[in-house]
């Protein structure tokens, strides 16, 4: 099976190339490779998986824009994404903080509130890592979920008492 062949049969049905095939091919068919499938990313996030060069700060906000969950994706290649590519992940999914701190990544407050505004459970992942989420922290994921209160007095933390009847008002 020569170069051109796997060129037409992966990228023109817009299939990927695993990585082994690839490492095959010459370097102008590389090239065109990378190209394409820069195409396919900004049309389909999922394609990163098939994308074998340098994953740049604005591909890498592209695709968790799409998809936050993919910021997982980022962090396997060895990337520490920025805060603005953290911030685009869990806005568009709350649970992607998991996979920014499983890479032992402290988010930062901003990544934090945005993650529980979009989910309020995401707030366990936080405590889980032994993050005291601040007063605001728990105020916007009992703002968005009230049934995290529970989550939050299981752990050990005492929440205000604001924030005890925000929890109320929103269960």
């Amino acid at each position: 099976m020569d170069n051109k062949y796997l060129i037409n049969q992966y990228i023109n049905t817009g299939m990927g190339i695993p990585k082994e095939q690839y490492d095959m091919l010459s370097g102008s068919d590389k090239k065109s490779y990378l190209r394409t499938m820069l195409i396919r990313i900004k049309q389909d996030a999922r394609y990163v998986n098939y994308y074998y060069g340098e994953l740049t700060e604005d591909i890498q906000l592209a695709v968790v824009t799409q998809n936050g969950i993919l910021i997982h994706y980022i962090l396997e290649k060895g990337i520490t994404p920025s805060e603005e590519v953290q911030l685009a992940a869990v806005k568009q999914y709350g649970y992607a903080i998991r996979f920014i701190i499983a890479k032992g990544i402290t988010p930062s407050e901003a990544v934090q509130l945005a993650a529980v505004t979009q989910n309020g459970h995401a707030i366990q992942y936080i405590i889980d890592k032994g993050i005291k989420p601040s007063e605001a922290v728990q105020l916007a994921a009992v703002t968005q979920n009230g049934s995290v209160i529970e989550y939050i007095i299981k752990k050990g933390i005492t929440p205000s008492e604001r924030v005890q009847m925000i929890a109320n008002q929103n269960k």
